[in-house]
């Protein structure tokens, strides 16, 4: 089967489902030249200490507060220096902190699709999201590696913070994922991939993918969404 190639701008519900159940995808390469000019950007930015929500500053209560180039802690007596930014760090933790969903996992060609929606919208170039990031993603995805989605808890109003975390840790070497039939812990389901940094891109890449996911595979198999509906990235 021919890969799909996504482009972030002509995905539709049909090549979607052919993808949630088992097509390989494709990265379109001007819509990777697009990520990463927009990347290089934001890593320009972040170099110059402008405040950035979420990427150079904190969340929320503390969006007036720009990051420093390392934790305080590394400062400490005695310490030993963690090697990391603060920036890596804060992606990071984003990601560890939100996957607390809990029940039973979606099926695997729900993830899947979840995946291939979250790879699309992410190549329109405006999250400054890494090409290094999306590849990894993709290769996640082709390689046939399923995060472990549990289908109850949200954070936030928007309701997906939860659930993409979980998408997200596996490529981090956390949380669980499907692989061959097995469900192994992210460390072991991700040995066929290139472990991914998550870093400098902006931190709440969630809107409705999980929810979008689940209603299309349920009203797919009740013949409720027309064919050809185009799945408009966010």
């Amino acid at each position: 089967m021919k890969p799909i190639r996504l482009d972030g701008r002509s995905l539709t519900r049909d090549r979607m489902v052919e993808v949630a159940y088992g097509a390989q995808v494709m990265l379109d390469e001007g819509a990777l030249r697009n990520v990463a000019h927009a990347a290089a950007f934001l890593a320009e930015q972040v170099r110059r200490e402008e405040p950035i929500y979420g990427v150079s500053t904190g969340f929320g209560s503390n969006a007036d507060k720009l990051l420093g180039a390392h934790p305080l802690r590394d400062e400490l007596p005695g310490a030993t220096p963690s090697g990391r930014s603060l920036h890596e760090e804060l992606q990071r933790n984003l990601i560890i902190s939100h996957a607390v969903c809990v029940g039973e996992p979606f099926s695997a060609e729900v993830v899947r699709a979840m995946l291939c929606i979250r790879i699309n919208t992410l190549l329109r170039g405006h999250s400054g999201i890494r090409v290094e990031t999306l590849r990894a993603m993709t290769a996640m995805l082709n390689a046939g590696v399923v995060p472990v989605v549990p289908q109850l808890g949200s954070v936030g109003a928007s309701g997906d913070l939860a659930p993409l975390s979980h998408l997200a840790i596996v490529l981090l070497g956390g949380g669980e994922a499907f692989y061959n039939g097995e469900r192994l812990r992210g460390d072991e389901a991700g040995c066929p991939l290139k472990k991914c940094l998550i870093a400098r891109q902006r931190g709440l890449h969630h809107y409705a993918t999980g929810a979008h996911c689940a209603v299309s595979h349920r009203a797919g198999a009740a013949g409720g969404v027309s064919r050809g509906q185009r799945i408009h990235g966010q």
